[in-house]
């Protein structure tokens, strides 16, 4: 069963993508009922008939399955619900093993001339834009807060950009005449619409674009590969797939921006290089503090980066509050020169941002004394979100909150259903109340459907056990328990390692989980013959 249960696993990786999330609980209840026709077949016809006839009619739903068996979203979802009342706006929609990807119009022209198809990840978890290009030279600049990444850097010989989506930061490249662009994309939908199946819309974008090379993989894998520097690194509202997939992103790991992957990044560049991440509002302490952490592990603790850093947002609007989803870092390696650091304020105010911080600011804030503090941990408990780094070991970089400072009100907040929640992801304990709410039920399923039937429908002889000895029921209860708890840690522990090695999710489940089941399997089944030939000969030896 533990061979079948493994071999298994290689079926979603083949089922999903061609049939989508709702033809594969379609192809799983067929499926359910063509295993009850062969264990049937031989003492339950009436039950094979039964089964035949749903097995058929579970197919038949795969005929206009997205109207017949619909895929729902929570009403805070904003893109997936409004995509869902305006059909007439989607372009296509695509699935593989960890997303869905909606495409839809933009029924509004673009001011900085180039209109956008909006992909949607997930119904809302995240979008990105994939702008309409029609020829080069490009005439007009992207409205894109990438912009300021290229503000001292026109012209540049090598990008990397970490996360391209859509191609909104490519387009910003080619506009400050980048030669040589490496764009990787670990969803490899995304890849297909800008170069092969919306090359309609994006034009010269990437498809035959000698400057561009596009590339299906994690970032920091592609990036730790090679030897080669860059001018400029550009990781704009990056996140990691399994995060993207789960939608409770503050406790999935997300090794995009761990210590170790920020030294990663401040290895490739050159001297005078360029990194710039955006993120929001609410996490730029901890991105600078990582920085920070990673500049001085880099140079033995030598080098200062007191002028290293421009902190810059996009000023919230009446949605987001207080604090602004879109802002981010622009780190320079050697440090911004006062005539650098006017130049990035112009280019700041020409698109409409604020800047934070730089080093020429005298405004008492959190980002300058982070900046410009020698000792950051001094400073922790000055802010209520943790800024101390994500690790490799504890890749949590979205965590603001923590089980420390877990409250009822905040898990009241997560459950709304407001216009406002989909901000909750960042901002509230989603992660939190979910593992807490993952347990109850747990415990729940746990106490109904396996120790409640035990307990009633057992059939013990108790003339036949000592007093205060423990059941065979108990016995193997225990047992197994143990057996799943370490199996469970096993793959939890190999998950996580491999996921930083192989950066897809789907794959590293797969590899792992399968790996784990088919070996499993295979050992229990030859060991159940070496157990007998064992017996065998011991009793041979005996007599």
């Amino acid at each position: 069963m533990i061979l079948r249960e493994g071999l298994a696993c290689l079926a979603f990786v083949l089922i999903i993508p061609a049939a989508g999330g709702n033809g594969g609980i379609i192809f799983v209840a067929a499926f359910g009922f063509l295993a009850a026709m062969v264990f049937g077949f031989e003492k339950y016809k009436n039950l094979v008939i039964v089964s035949a006839v749903l097995c058929g009619v579970s197919f038949t739903y795969m005929i206009d399955r997205d109207n017949r068996f619909p895929v729902n979203v929570t009403a805070n979802k904003i893109y997936g619900n409004y995509i869902k009342d305006r059909p007439d706006l989607k372009v296509r929609t695509d699935w593989n093993t960890f997303s869905k990807i909606d495409v839809m119009k933009d029924e509004d022209k673009a001011a900085d001339g180039y209109d956008i198809y909006l992909a949607v990840i997930d119904a809302g978890n995240a979008t990105t834009n994939i702008p309409n290009v029609k020829s080069f030279p490009l005439q007009t600049k992207p409205a894109d807060a990438s912009n300021l990444a290229f503000a001292l850097k026109d012209s540049a010989e090598k990008v990397f950009i970490i996360g391209s989506a859509g191609g909104g930061e490519i387009l910003t490249g080619l506009y400050h005449n980048a030669k040589n662009i490496t764009a990787v994309e670990i969803n490899g939908i995304l890849n297909d619409l800008i170069k092969r199946d919306l090359s309609y819309w994006t034009g010269p974008l990437v498809k035959d674009n000698k400057r561009v090379k596009l590339i299906t993989d994690d970032a920091r894998s592609v990036l730790s590969s090679k030897r080669i520097t860059y001018d400029v690194i550009v990781s704009a509202h990056t996140i990691s797939s399994s995060a993207v997939s789960s939608g409770a992103m503050s406790m999935v790991e997300n090794y995009i921006l761990t210590k170790e992957a920020v030294k990663e990044y401040l290895n490739h560049l050159e001297k005078d290089g360029i990194l710039f991440i955006s993120r929001p509002e609410t996490q730029i302490p901890k991105l600078i503090n990582t920085l920070k952490q990673a500049r001085l592990e880099n140079s033995k603790g030598i080098e200062d980066s007191r002028k290293n850093f421009i902190v810059f947002r996009r000023p919230p609007n009446e949605f987001e509050g207080s604090k602004s989803f879109l802002s981010g870092v622009i780190y320079k390696k050697n440090g911004f020169t006062e005539n650098e650091i006017v130049d990035v304020r112009y280019e700041a105010s020409s698109l409409n941002m604020e800047i934070l911080y730089d080093p020429l600011s005298t405004q008492q804030s959190i980002y300058k004394e982070l900046a410009e503090s020698d000792k950051p941990a001094d400073i922790y408990s000055a802010t209520d979100a943790s800024v101390k780094p994500a690790t490799d070991d504890k890749p949590f970089f979205d965590q603001n909150i923590g089980f420390g400072n877990l409250t009822v009100q905040g898990i009241k907040e997560t459950f709304s259903q407001d216009d406002k929640a989909i901000l909750a992801l960042k901002d509230k304990p989603v992660a939190e109340t979910t593992l807490i709410a993952i347990f109850i039920q747990c415990i729940l399923a746990a106490g109904l459907f396996i120790l409640l039937p035990l307990k009633l429908f057992k059939k013990e002889d108790k003339s036949s056990k000592a007093q205060g000895e423990y059941s065979s029921d108990k016995k193997y209860l225990f047992y197994f328990a143990c057996l799943g708890f370490g199996y469970i840690i096993l793959q939890i522990g190999l998950v996580q390692k491999f996921t930083l090695f192989l950066g897809q999710p789907s794959i590293t489940l797969l590899t792992v989980v399968s790996t784990m089941l088919v070996s499993s399997g295979a050992g229990s089944f030859f060991s159940g013959k070496y157990s007998e030939a064992a017996t065998k000969n011991f009793i041979l030896f005996s007599e």
